[in-house]
């Protein structure tokens, strides 16, 4: 019975990593167990599994973009705007 412990993360997935080996897997050239898998620890963890913490960021870095994008363009507006206003002075 190979062991193992559970991480459960904030984000409510869980990841199952290998404590240590039991005798057959240890003897085996590739280390297969086909036994009982021991859950011998739980630990909570205090922030998202590192997946989440990815796509959360892609998700924040694609916000910003796109904030950026248009305020660009917002200034785009702003300064043909005063040109416009200026070309009409000058023709009058």
């Amino acid at each position: 019975m190979c062991d193992f412990d559970e991480f459960i993360f904030t984000c409510g997935h869980s990841v199952f990593r290998l404590k240590c080996y039991c005798h057959f897997a240890r003897n085996h050239p590739l280390h297969h167990c086909h036994r009982v898998k021991k859950l011998r620890s739980c630990w909570d963890q205090d922030r998202p599994c590192d997946p989440c913490i990815e796509e959360r960021q892609r998700i924040e870095a694609e916000m910003i973009a796109r904030a950026r994008a248009e305020y660009y363009w917002y200034m785009q507006q702003q300064q043909q705007q005063v040109r416009d206003e200026a070309m009409e002075e000058k023709e009058e």
